[in-house]
């Protein structure tokens, strides 16, 4: 089944229904290969079940090598994108071209293709539908990366406006004490003046005598130190 022929039908040019009778006219069932707008069939022991199945095989196996060729791209990172420093590493991209070969070289080269891998020919179209496919992950995989950065992105968008809240408690705390101290520095000062104005001279008994700074003679005791 292909492109220009979507209702094509392939089978063996002799095959029979269940009840033993031909599909197909005796002149038809005599040819090797057989090919119309509506069947494509071979003669001999051609198996329609086994082609399609190796094709199968071919476009899968496409499919899987194109997927983790690009997975080594984007995996290198959880969040950033593909296309950052894509084409950074450049034995990535030797070893990237080497898949590609090798690839090509399984799926298209006589015997290794078909005797050794099992796989057959495909078409141009069925090589785009198994890289589709693989691009299509790779989409996936690129919108769940955006879904973390954005994620990332909101975090630190809340951590921010969280630290500008408490930045903005704190210049609100500073206004409201800033006339308590400057109540408490008028108040305290002249207790420096005063304690600065009158010395603290040792005492016989080991404790301390403050002169009153007032003209008082009277002297005060203080524990010594």
């Amino acid at each position: 089944m292909g492109l220009g022929n979507p209702r094509q039908v392939y089978s063996n040019c002799g095959a029979r229904d269940l009840n033993g009778t031909y599909f197909f006219a005796e002149s038809i069932r005599a040819l090797n290969y057989y090919e119309s707008d509506e069947l494509l069939c071979y003669g001999g022991n051609y198996e329609c079940v086994s082609d399609g199945t190796s094709r199968a095989q071919t476009m899968a196996f496409v499919y899987i090598t194109t997927m983790e060729m690009l997975r080594a791209y984007t995996a290198r990172s959880f969040t950033k994108s593909v296309f950052k420093d894509m084409f950074s590493n450049k034995w990535m991209q030797m070893a990237a071209v080497g898949s590609l070969v090798l690839t090509l070289s399984v799926t298209n080269i006589p015997v290794i293709n078909d005797d050794i891998f099992g796989f057959a020919h495909i078409e141009w179209y069925e090589w785009m539908f198994s890289m589709v496919f693989a691009l299509v992950m790779v989409a996936f995989g690129e919108t769940l990366k955006g879904a973390y950065r954005h994620r990332d992105r909101a975090k630190l968008h809340n951590a921010a406006v969280e630290r500008a809240g408490m930045v903005n408690e704190l210049r609100s705390l500073r206004h409201h004490t800033e006339p308590f101290e400057s109540k408490w520095d008028s108040e305290m000062n002249p207790l420096r003046i005063c304690v600065g104005n009158n010395p603290v001279f040792p005492s016989p008994n080991g404790n301390s005598t403050l002169m009153s700074s007032f003209g008082s003679s009277e002297e005060r005791s203080m524990p010594g130190k």
